[in-house]
């Protein structure tokens, strides 16, 4: 079975650039939907070889939308890391709890004790 590789290319290209609306993402998406067919043997060899490109790009795709976004720190947003307020609140609000449930509860977050 013969197959044009850049005809199936771009439709699978088209593909995940509707889906992603993203240049790279889409780039990388269409990529590592071939990469994963030049690696299986399973469909070289059928005639179904559109059918599992489409379906791992959109599986990939799926994933795409699944990865959280870095968000960018907005500059106006005050430095609360030398703030000693929330500090001081937080070891208040520790020191209501009974010595077990604080120990346990600053294990789990890796809080220094007072």
């Amino acid at each position: 079975m013969a197959i044009d590789i850049e005809e199936q290319y771009e439709k699978i290209y088209r593909y995940c650039y509707y889906r992603l609306k993203n240049q790279e993402q889409t780039e990388d998406v269409t990529q590592e939907t071939f990469l994963r067919w030049f690696a299986s043997d399973t469909y070289r060899d059928k005639n179904q070889l559109l059918h599992y490109l489409y379906t791992v790009a959109w599986n990939l795709c799926i994933d795409e939308h699944r990865r959280p976004v870095a968000r960018p720190i907005p500059e106006d947003v005050p430095d609360r890391e030398n703030d000693p307020l929330p500090s001081i609140t937080l070891h208040a609000e520790l020191d209501k709890l009974p010595p077990d449930d604080r120990e346990l509860l600053l294990r789990c977050v890796n809080v220094e004790p007072m």
